[in-house]
Parts: C-alpha cells; sequence; structure tokens
C-alpha cells in the first residue's frame, strides 16, 4: 500500500507524481497551492518515503490504480515529474479510462543510444557498491533540489540501497513507448525547465509524440517545480486551457 498526503477536496483529483530525486513531499509547493480549490493526492513510489519497495513500473502502475480504487475516485487528472512522467504515461496507456488529462515534466518517449549507455554504466557501478554508500548516491541525486526541500529528499530516498537505485536506472533505461504513443487521446500538458538542457530535446519529442506543445518553465532546472513553484504551480492550474 503507497503512503500518501492528501490535501484538499474537489470534484477532480489529481495525482501528483515525484521524481527520482525525491518523494511525495517533493510537492510541497504544489500541495499547498493546489488543495485551495481541489483534491491533492501526492503517493510516495515504491520504495520512496514511507511506501514499500522495491520500485517497479508495473508496481507503482497497479499500487496507484489500487489507491484510487480504494478510495472510489473516478476520474482523475496526472501530474509527473521526471520518473513520475514515465509512471504517469504507462498509467495513461494502460489505464486511460480513468485518467481525464496528463501534465508531464521532463519526461521522455524513450531514451537515445547514447544516455542509454551511459546510463548502462552507472546501473552497474551502483551494483558494485556497498550498502553504506547509498548516502553518497542519494547526496548525488538531491543535489538539484533547492533547500528548503532537500533534506525532506534525503529522507524519502532513505530506505533505498545502491542496487534498488541500479534497479530503477535499469527499469527508466528500458522504457520505449515510442511505438505505442498514438494510443494516447488523453489531452496532455507537456513542460520541462528551461535550464534542464539534455531533457529539453526528450520533452519536445514526447510532445510531438503527444501531439501537444512544449512548455519550457522560466527559471528552472530538472526538479522545476521547486526551482520556479509559482510558475510551475500556475501551468498545472490552467492545463485545461492549455490542452483544450
Amino acid at each position: 500500500m503507497l503512503h500518501v498526503i492528501e490535501a484538499g477536496e474537489g470534484d477532480v483529483p489529481i495525482v501528483l507524481l515525484h521524481g527520482f530525486g525525491t518523494g511525495a513531499r517533493g510537492w510541497r509547493p504544489q500541495l499547498e497551492t493546489l488543495s485551495g480549490k481541489r483534491l491533492v493526492l501526492a503517493p510516495d513510489l515504491p520504495g520512496f518515503g514511507s511506501s514499500a519497495g522495491p520500485f517497479s513500473l508495473a508496481r507503482a502502475c497497479a499500487e496507484i490504480v489500487e489507491l484510487l480504487d480504494d478510495r472510489g475516485l473516478g476520474l482523475v487528472d496526472l501530474c509527473g515529474l521526471s520518473l513520475g512522467a514515465v509512471v504517469a504515461l504507462e498509467l495513461a496507456l494502460c489505464h486511460g479510462e480513468q485518467v481525464r488529462r496528463i501534465v508531464l515534466c521532463c519526461g521522455f518517449l524513450s531514451l537515445p543510444e547514447v544516455m542509454r549507455a551511459g546510463q548502462q554504466e552507472m546501473a552497474a557501478s551502483l551494483r558494485t557498491m556497498p550498502p553504506e554508500a547509498a548516502s553518497g548516491v542519494v547526496a548525488d541525486l538531491v543535489a538539484g533540489v533547492p533547500e528548503p526541500d532537500r533534506a525532506a529528499a534525503v529522507e524519502d530516498l532513505g530506505g533505498l540501497a545502491p542496487a534498488d537505485f541500479a534497479a530503477i536506472v535499469d527499469e527508466v533505461n528500458s522504457f520505449d513507448r515510442t511505438a505505442e504513443i498514438e494510443a494516447v487521446a488523453l489531452p496532455a500538458l507537456v513542460c520541462c525547465g528551461d535550464r534542464d538542457a539534455s531533457n529539453i530535446p526528450l520533452s519536445r519529442d514526447l510532445a510531438v509524440g503527444l501531439k501537444t506543445h512544449l512548455h519550457l518553465v522560466p527559471d528552472a532546472g530538472h526538479v522545476a517545480n521547486l526551482d520556479a513553484a509559482d510558475a510551475f504551480t500556475a501551468l498545472v492550474q490552467h492545463a485545461g486551457e492549455l490542452t483544450g
């Protein structure tokens, strides 16, 4: 069962899916703002924060669907960042009947070969590390998380060992929905931080696949929802106007 931060109330809930370098608490600004008008659910993905692991894409999707069913929720909006965008896209493909709209930040359809090779090397290195090396891995992963949210991110990744990180890297590396993307018939908003140079081309390809436009979040890096919280939240709030 996923641990969930829940706030607010409203007709169409929004589910916030965090990235590789944070847990559910990484949505702090959006939880505070969006909950003023709607129900907001921010789960810790499997293995992160207070949710039991291990992480897998299939497990994350299954447990999110279980969460929605247990609460008797109908249609929901999904907003995912990085790893969370991968989960959100998979949910849109496999459980589109439960999704009204998707917002994907720093997501992708598939990684280019050169990035896959680098990820494979990273995973291989992680597998050789002893468990006590996890703190160093966590420090690297949260380096882009701005204060005051970095301490929470460190805690939320504290239950993951180097081998767990390697398994997540493998999941991301093998993800490829290029052939299936046309099956997504949902309104979609795709965005990326304007300083996240390596991910902008991937987000642009994702936007093309979803037949929408790429919105760049000004003055934001990879963790766009924290780097430029107000601008990011405004995009999410007006997603309906921007996606049609």
